[in-house]
């Protein structure tokens, strides 16, 4: 095999020239590239571009090197292999070197390019794709794709390819800017001549011209490599330095980069600008920047002197708040420079956009808690000298903060605490970080003292406060309120000696201090000494202790609180007591103790039990009375003629179908509830009522929100205050709705029963009528055939009677047709085709239709079924039908027409003829009776219709007629499926 396909001639110096040196020149960029450009993703699609292109020229030179067909064919097809990746790197490297790559993900790439490189190599391995060689004077060999699907596919896909490849590149040079103008147009050209000059020397040279073949397309490739070899030497397209890879340096940054010309024009944005602004780029190019983004005109005023300060070369670094594209507004620190052209000449300003909001927040925030906040909260470096003092200063000692700034902290102690204060000063400068409690004196500006307390911590290590932070807050008012409690400390014992409440003072421990005469009598203690220093909580309740610790824990901790509880005095006497409780505080405002006034509340709780009694017993009822309207199905309402609202009660919502906290309706949307037939009456009832204040009893329907209908009766009382006046109506609604419709059940049933004794009096009648006059003509025939002597007499005698015999039987038979119909309602039913149906009953009668010469329309849908008796509904159609045919009319030819309709209840089927018709007015009451006929025709029995009806019936439907005389008649056949 390799000698097979060392089989080449390599004295042929045009080859050499065209193929193997151009193949030489891409090796060598390949090597050049990988050893002096670092690795990433474009050098690396560049690099496989080169190295398969060289391979690829090199196979196309062992083409024309060939000494044999077979050799140069092989060589032709590794040629093909090396062709069908190296389209897809030459994309991947423009899609790569023009940024492009970020909008295409990694497996659209694959499926597009090199999914189907793939496939058109497995075409090739396993040789589906075909070739024609033929030879040239000067090439030696030229190979031609034969036109086979594999070959079709192959080369489409390169042509393809190749194409986009042009298109990507000529796209990147329109789109890009002057800096990277010329390396965009040199890769374009560079990858332009080798398509054309392929398309020229290959096949229009020889197919229009006749001139010979010259297989410059390959070696061609070359341009596009030393055009891209020369965009990275002059240009540093693939160079990934800082100095030439900024673009890529700013769209990875966190920082927002602007760029605007002179006039503030936005030039470029980078991604994260954009991302921070809510804006695409395209909204923003060429937009006037400080116009769109800011609002404050005094901002646009400075932005406007920026600008100017740019001209002149000037960087500078500011904070601004600019609005974002959905109007939120977001604080940055910029810092902008000028930014010149390649000439140095300044033409706009680059600004790096930094977002400071949350920390711009944050210090406004602290800002306004500092500077409202009623406490002093000062910094001072290490020798007590004031850096910063809050306006509060100026509110608790009437120096402004200006004055005190570069003060020492002592200007403004007492005299007597400035030793303590630089001791204490010592011991925070030693303790960085340890809070220290003070109460100091400051002098105020107009001479008198103020007290204040707060705290002291060294934060000189912190780095972002670098200061001895001090917080103080006014205590003067409770300091002389203490001093005051001091100085009037006989006047309160007296007064605690003569307090009725319980008045005791506990340690921390919960220990008793003090207790005022009235406490000790409460707990039946003969002298104080019984219980002073014995913890209070011995006398409190066992299951009340918790709740008292709780709130002696709270009241140690410096809140206040009051609570319930119960205690039982030394002789066992159980009470309950309401406590007070307060913090008592020493001259340094730390607490010793818990003060309690307590009163007995014994009486109270009893009288607050026996209330809380009634309140349950009332519940209960109310419980039992709302379990009883729901039993009885019977709600109540109270109705204020003053505020026109009715207060409903559980059940009464139930009944409405309403919930229950909409229990408050207004007339007007009661009246909304009222069934449309109802309304007039109940409105009629209640003016009449209203008129007379009168009670009214109303039976009514309603229409609940879920559509029920519901039968209500209403039953109102007026209520009146102690003149006698109206004030408002108190009422009953009783949900009747099951007897309602037992009621109806029970009519309808009444119905039906009258319905039956009239059928059963007209069969009576038929029985007696019919076969009385039957037998009685026998009997009559018979006594005659007795007496008769003249033999042929008797023989018309003998066929009277058996003519009378027939008729009899014919009666019975058909009394016997109606009894089944009327005993038979329990016949199955099935669905039925309701158009399947009338086609079977048109083919039964189809001769009779055709003697008829009647024209026949069956309109009834394919989709209409019916559950029906099947013989019942064949007999039906057959009366009808045939009915139409006995009395059509002799002056037009017989139309018969069949359509069906889907009412609410029924279907109904419609038969309508142009036949002889009916005079209803004569004859609409006896149309469906028995033996009833309406012409004269000799084969009329009268009892077609009869049986049509008596079967409808017996499955709930009916049966009417429309008909004019001489016009025709249709017949409606209601058919219920339910019933």
């Amino acid at each position: 095999m390799k000698g097979y396909l060392l089989d080449l001639d390599f004295g042929r110096w045009e080859t050499l020239l065209l193929s193997i040196l151009p193949s030489l020149v891409n090796i060598g960029i390949f090597f050049y590239v990988s050893i002096k450009l670092p690795q990433n993703r474009t050098n690396f699609s560049f690099s496989a571009f080169v190295l398969l292109g060289g391979l690829w020229q090199l196979c196309d030179g062992f083409v024309h090197l060939s000494i044999s067909p077979e050799t140069a064919l092989e060589w032709y097809r590794m040629e093909v292999v090396f062709s069908l990746f190296v389209v897809p790197y030459g994309v991947l490297f423009t899609l790569s070197s023009s940024r492009w790559y970020k909008k295409v993900s990694n497996s659209l790439i694959f499926i597009v390019q090199f999914l189907p490189a793939i496939i058109c190599l497995m075409l090739v391995l396993t040789r589906q794709d075909q070739y024609l060689i033929s030879t040239s004077f000067h090439w030696f060999w030229i190979v031609n794709p034969k036109p086979t699907m594999a070959t079709f596919f192959i080369y489409s896909w390169l042509a393809l390819n190749t194409l986009i490849m042009l298109g990507l590149l000529w796209a990147n040079f329109v789109k890009s800017n002057e800096s990277q103008r010329n390396q965009s147009l040199l890769l374009a050209v560079g990858f332009t001549l080798p398509v054309i000059g392929g398309i020229m020397a290959e096949a229009i040279f020889p197919l229009v011209f006749n001139l010979d073949y010259l297989p410059i397309t390959t070696p061609l490739i070359t341009t596009f490599t030393i055009a891209s070899f020369l965009a990275i030497k002059n240009n540093n397209l693939l160079d990934y330095s800082p100095r030439h890879q900024w673009g890529q340096i700013i769209e990875s940054m966190n920082e927002g980069i602007l760029i605007v010309d002179m006039e503030g024009r936005v030039m470029y944005a980078n991604n994260m600008f954009c991302e921070l602004l809510e804006y695409g780029f395209d909204e923003i190019k060429g937009e006037i920047a400080h116009e769109l983004l800011i609002e404050d005109l005094e901002q646009r005023k400075y932005l406007e002197n920026v600008i100017i300060e740019r001209a002149l070369g000037h960087s500078s670094q500011y904070e601004l708040l600019l609005k974002t594209k959905s109007g939120k507004k977001v604080w940055f620190i910029i810092n902008g420079t000028p930014y010149k052209d390649r000439r140095g000449k300044v033409i706009g300003s680059i600004g790096m956009h930094t977002n400071i909001d949350a920390s711009k927040r944050a210090e406004a925030r602290f800002k306004a808690i500092v500077e409202n906040v009623g406490d002093i909260i000062s910094l001072s470096d290490k020798d007590g000298n004031v850096i910063y003092d809050s306006p509060a200063i100026e509110k608790i000692t009437g120096y402004s903060a200006e004055e005190m700034k570069g003060q020492p902290i002592y200007e403004l102690m007492h005299p007597e605490q400035i030793d303590e204060a630089k001791v204490i000063l010592r011991k925070v400068l030693d303790n960085p970080g340890v809070p220290y409690t003070r109460i100091n004196r400051f002098r105020h500006k107009n001479g008198h003292y103020v007290w204040v307390e707060g705290m002291v911590t060294n934060l000189l290590e912190n780095a972002d406060v670098n200061a001895i932070v001090s917080s103080y807050h006014d205590v003067t008012e409770r300091r002389e309120a203490e001093q005051k409690i001091i100085q009037k400390d006989e006047r309160l014992t007296a007064i605690l000696d003569n307090e009725p409440e319980c008045v005791k003072v506990v340690d921390l421990n919960g220990n008793l201090l003090e207790m005022n005469p009235a406490g000790l009598k409460m707990i039946e203690a003969d002298s104080a000494a019984m219980v002073l220093g014995k913890n209070v909580i011995g006398l409190v309740y066992e299951e009340d202790k918790l709740l008292y610790q709780e709130l002696h824990n709270r009241i140690c901790k410096g809140e206040t609180g009051t609570a319930d509880f119960r205690i039982i005095s030394l002789k066992g006497t159980q009470r309950w007591m309401e406590s007070n409780s307060v913090p008592l505080k020493n001259a340094e405002g730390e607490i010793y103790a818990t003060l309690s006034v307590a009163r007995d509340i014994t009486e109270i709780k009893k009288k607050s039990d026996e209330l809380i009694g009634i309140k349950n017993r009332l519940e209960y009822s109310e419980s039992r009375l709302k379990q009883a309207q729901a039993i009885a199905r019977v709600g109540s309402w109270e109705y204020s003629l003053a505020d026109n609202i009715a207060l409903w009660s559980d059940e009464a919502c139930r009944i409405f179908g309403l919930s229950s906290n909409e229990n408050h309706l207004s007339i007007q949307e009661w009246l909304r509830y009222i069934h449309p037939d109802d309304l007039n009456n109940v409105v009629r009832e209640i003016r009449n009522a209203r008129a007379t204040y009168r009670a009214s009893s109303i039976q009514h329907r309603i229409v609940r929100k879920d559509g029920e209908v519901r039968f209500i009766n209403s039953e109102s009382r007026y209520d009146y205050d102690n003149e006698g006046k109206p004030i408002g109506l108190y009422g009953v609604v009783h949900d009747v709705t099951e007897e309602k419709l037992a009621e109806l059940k029970l009519k309808n049933l009444l119905n039906v029963t009258n319905d039956q004794n009239n059928r059963l009096q007209n069969f009576a009648y038929i029985v007696s009528h019919n076969i009385r006059s039957h037998s009685a003509n026998i009997i009559g025939i018979v006594n005659i055939f007795d007496k008769e002597k003249n033999e042929n007499e008797k023989e018309k005698l003998f066929r009277m009677l058996q003519t009378s015999t027939n008729k009899l039987t014919e009666t019975i038979e058909n009394l016997n047709d109606i009894i089944t119909i009327q005993n038979s309602t329990e016949m199955q039913k099935i669905r039925l085709n309701l158009r399947d149906e009338i086609e079977k009953t048109r083919h039964a009668i189809n001769s009779i239709l055709l003697g008829a010469n009647a024209k026949f329309e069956n309109l009834v849908p394919d989709n209409i079924t019916v559950r029906f008796v099947p013989s019942y509904l064949e007999s039906i159609l057959l009366n009808v039908l045939t009915n139409a045919i006995k009395y059509r009319s002799a002056e037009r030819e017989l139309e018969i027409v069949v359509t069906v309709e889907n009412l609410n209840d029924f279907i109904l089927l419609s038969i309508k003829d142009n036949g002889l018709g009916i005079d209803l007015k004569k004859n609409r009451e006896k149309i469906f009776g028995m033996y009833k006929t309406f012409h004269n025709n000799k084969d009329a029995r009268g009892f077609g219709l009869y049986i049509t009806k008596n079967q409808l019936e017996a499955l709930g439907g009916k049966i009417e007629v429309e008909s004019e005389f001489g016009k025709g008649s249709t017949f409606k056949i209601y058919i219920n499926e339910e019933n």
